[in-house]
């Protein structure tokens, strides 16, 4: 069991058709693999799947609101709309602020950098920070949020798991 934490570049109503269209679709390999196709014309970042949510996120955000402002100290503040979600409490899409993505383009590389290295340090690594999946998730965000402006699109935020889960694992 895990979480998919994910962010698209995207129309909003193209990214909730292939969701949607998923949703409904049987569950073969040959069907897995059309989605998958169709899932990676989107630019996205794919985050670590154990995140504690919203703390993690909430803490990346504590960090980049260092190095601009703009960026909320809560993610939920990011959160604009929800575009989709699959009935069962389990898959969503939400639209995340144009503010957010303009913040995270306006970070320099050394800032995004020390960022994602200050965020992945507090995860458990045996890696070195700068290669471990926390790191390279918040690059990945910020080359997200400069396709976002550059193509006119939106930034969506993708979770499909239960969070629950792991917040329950925190007390055990």
């Amino acid at each position: 069991m895990g979480l998919t934490i994910e962010f698209y570049s995207a129309v909003p109503q193209e990214l909730i058709s292939l969701f949607a269209d998923d949703i409904d679709a049987p569950l073969d390999d040959e069907h897995m693999a059309v989605f998958l196709q169709k899932q990676q014309t989107f630019p996205r970042a794919v985050f670590p799947p154990r995140l504690l949510l919203p703390d993690d996120l909430n803490t990346l955000c504590h960090i980049l609101n260092k190095h601009h402002p703009l960026v909320p100290l809560r993610f939920e503040d990011a959160c604009v709309k929800l575009l989709w979600d699959d009935g069962l409490g389990t898959e969503k899409l939400t639209l995340l602020s144009d503010q957010f993505a303009h913040a995270l383009t306006e970070c320099s590389k050394s800032d995004i950098e020390q960022s994602a290295l200050a965020w992945a340090s507090t995860f458990p690594s045996e890696e070195p920070l700068s290669s471990a999946p926390a790191y390279q998730a918040v690059l990945q965000l910020q080359e997200i949020a400069r396709d976002v402006i550059r193509s006119k699109k939106s930034l969506i935020y993708h979770l499909e798991g239960a969070p629950q889960f792991f917040d329950y694992l925190r007390y055990i």
